[in-house]
């Protein structure tokens, strides 16, 4: 048998690597991170623990490739559907947005949730978190602006924000029960309600 070329042996790597992170995903997301171990994540993948060592130095480098794709991806999602937030159309809109990338990639949310409790992977995600403006936050900063405009209070700007975050995790967390607030046209309806009660049209 001939030697593999290099393009061979590239396709190859590209392919567990992919296998791995998908692996990650899936197991940091129902287990999260303290509780993965790598000899897990390579079952997961159908691989060798070895052949986990051949690509990453360790678990935190696996997070931090799963963390930097799944940014990357809700960016492209997100990044261009961002406006300034002048009028109620487009608060709404926003609104939309927030619970569209969720849709989009609720694994990722849901792996985000439940890594956000635990201080080690909560770190990692931080030091990510911090090389770039969170999409999501420029979100929420251009739908305070328009409440700040519209007179809401700083208090129930806050109460506002808390509870759409809320909502997203309560969605996240029990996607495919069958109760009101885990539906998402439900939650979404509640939300854009209170942006059209407003006593404000803006631009």
């Amino acid at each position: 048998m001939s030697p593999r070329t290099k393009e061979q042996n590239e396709a190859i790597k590209t392919e567990r690597k992919k296998a791995i992170l998908e692996a990650a995903l899936r197991l940091f997301s129902v287990k999260g991170y303290d509780s993965s171990s790598v000899s897990e994540i390579a079952k997961e993948a159908g691989i060798s623990k070895g052949s986990v060592y051949n690509y990453y130095e360790s678990k935190e480098d696996i997070l931090m490739e799963v963390m930097e794709k799944a940014l990357e991806e809700k960016m492209d999602f997100i990044s261009d559907r961002i406006i300034p937030v002048d009028n109620k159309e487009k608060m709404i809109k926003m609104i939309d947005l927030v619970f569209d990338s969720i849709e989009q990639k609720p694994e990722y949310w849901r792996m985000l949730t439940i890594l956000s409790f635990q201080p080690e992977a909560k770190k990692i995600i931080e030091r990510l978190q911090t090389e770039k403006e969170s999409d999501i936050a420029k979100i929420y900063k251009e739908m305070s602006r328009f409440m700040s405009l519209a007179g809401i209070s700083a208090e129930e700007i806050a109460f506002f924000n808390f509870a759409l975050s809320g909502a997203s995790i309560s969605y996240i967390s029990h996607e495919g029960e069958s109760h009101p607030m885990i539906d998402m046209g439900f939650i979404r309806n509640i939300f854009k309600q209170k942006i059209r009660d407003i006593d404000y049209e803006g631009n």
